[in-house]
């Protein structure tokens, strides 16, 4: 712009207008189809859209994956009541390993005498005898040994 006056000439420069504009929000293009929630958007990316949860049936998606993942456990197993799959009850009591009973010294004798009177010399003898007696092992093997 130019302005004129009696004696001088001056320009003034005008700095110009500059607009901002703001990039529009993206909106959803495509809800992809599966596990309800992911959806295409118009700056083409792919993101989670709380509107294309709700019109694939997200509620509905969530309750059948809870179900799916719910069992009921009765200390023992654990069972799925719609699928009918089952578990061990990680929380059961675990069995207790029976302990041994310690021989009183008159038993540790009594059976000193039992093997010498076996006639058996190998571990493995006596094992068989104690066993064939105390009746863990029966029939073929103990008369194969002759007790």
């Amino acid at each position: 712009m130019v302005i004129e006056s009696e004696s001088t000439t001056t320009e003034e420069a005008i700095e110009p207008v500059v607009e901002e504009t703001t990039a529009a929000e993206p909106v959803v293009i495509e809800c992809l189809q599966g596990t309800p929630g992911p959806a295409m958007w118009s700056d083409g990316t792919m993101a989670y859209s709380q509107w294309c949860f709700d019109q694939l049936g997200g509620t509905k998606y969530l309750e059948s994956e809870r179900r799916a993942n719910t069992f009921d456990c009765d200390g023992t197993m654990c069972r799925n009541p719609n699928s009918g799959v089952t578990y061990p009850d990680p929380k059961a009591a675990s069995p207790t390993a029976p302990t041994a009973k310690t021989a009183t010294p008159a038993e540790v004798r009594q059976n000193q005498q039992e093997i010498a009177e076996s006639g058996c010399s190998t571990s493995g003898c006596i094992q068989t005898y104690f066993g064939c007696r105390d009746g863990y092992i029966t029939g073929e093997m103990c008369s194969r040994w002759g007790f």
